[in-house]
């Protein structure tokens, strides 16, 4: 019996054993090749529709998220604010801030015009300096009750409502508030001059 004989013979005696591919193993080149070929898509021209519904789907959510968070600036729905806009205790700063008047909120108009004394009094220098000594006085003025107004509504805080959380940095979220003209305030202002703040 040849050699040949004897190895088919083995192999229909166990049928179990292990069966040949038929094929030759493909080159590491050639799978490569297969796998780019699958990642291209077979129809270019819809997967590209495909990729600009997508990307004009996620500019209308961002175009609607951007309008909610506007309106919610304009009317205090909190739901929509930016989060560091959020939270009884913010509120409660803004609240008392918009709710009395300042000097602070005059800084950046007295700053503009700080800038343009500086040139018309370019060629006298005692006024200048009268009127940047004006100017330096006002901003410490303004500063000092910036202190005193964030300290004072941290107190009311702790004394009023003991369970809310003061967040961090709340005395320059305060400052920047204070800093800017009631009009230009974002949020908007939600309670009138002289309206004690809402508990």
């Amino acid at each position: 019996m040849h050699a040949n004989d004897k190895v088919n013979n083995s192999e229909s005696e166990n049928p179990n054993g292990p069966k040949r591919k038929g094929r030759p193993t493909p080159k590491r080149k050639e799978a490569e090749a297969a796998r780019r070929r699958d990642l291209v898509p077979a129809d270019r021209k819809a997967e590209k529709q495909r990729i600009k519904e997508l990307k004009q789907a996620e500019r209308k959510r961002r175009d609607e998220l951007f309008r909610r968070q506007q309106e919610a600036m304009r009317t205090g729905d909190e739901r929509y604010m930016p989060l560091r806009d959020r939270g009884p205790a913010r509120r409660f700063m803004r609240d008392y801030i918009d709710s009395r008047f300042t000097i602070s909120e005059w800084m950046l108009p007295v700053a503009f015009i700080a800038i343009i004394l500086m040139f018309v009094f370019s060629q006298n220098p005692v006024w200048q300096v009268y009127s940047l000594a004006g100017v330096y006085s006002f901003f410490f003025l303004a500063f000092f009750e910036s202190i005193i107004m964030a300290w004072h509504c941290k107190r009311q805080i702790r004394t009023l409502h003991p369970q809310w959380e003061i967040p961090r940095w709340s005395g320059m979220y305060m400052f920047m508030r204070l800093i800017q003209l009631r009009a230009l305030r974002n949020p908007r202002p939600q309670v009138a001059r002289g309206e004690r703040p809402g508990k």
